[in-house]
């Protein structure tokens, strides 16, 4: 039996991609009902990816977040930052790293 193993971080950066254009694809533009749209996914997916590689820490991320941070709170989101620092395990440096967490209706 060959033991599990992780499909590995291209695999989970895709997950999230897909998962934060899932996301906004519900958020302020969709339709009466809340109807998924693939369409509207998809684009929002092809404009995360269009910035390019989003590695941790790079300006990639930081339009990736801003872009996403943007969206939610025009669709009426709370927007709460996380900020923390990890050592990237390459190269020893400091990565500034941030989640995002999104509310709606928090009372």
């Amino acid at each position: 039996m060959t033991p599990f193993r992780p499909a590995g971080r291209p695999l989970a950066l895709a997950l999230v991609a897909v998962a934060v254009a899932t996301a906004a694809a519900t958020a302020d533009d969709a339709p009466r009902g809340g109807e998924f749209s693939g369409d509207r996914a998809m684009a929002h997916l092809e404009e995360i990816v269009a910035i390019g590689p989003r590695v941790s820490g790079s300006p990639g991320m930081l339009k990736q977040r801003e872009l996403v941070v943007a969206h939610f709170t025009k669709a009426g989101g709370t927007v709460t930052r996380q900020a923390f620092r990890i050592r990237d395990r390459r190269t020893g440096k400091p990565v500034d790293m941030e989640n995002l967490v999104v509310e709606w209706h928090p009372e």
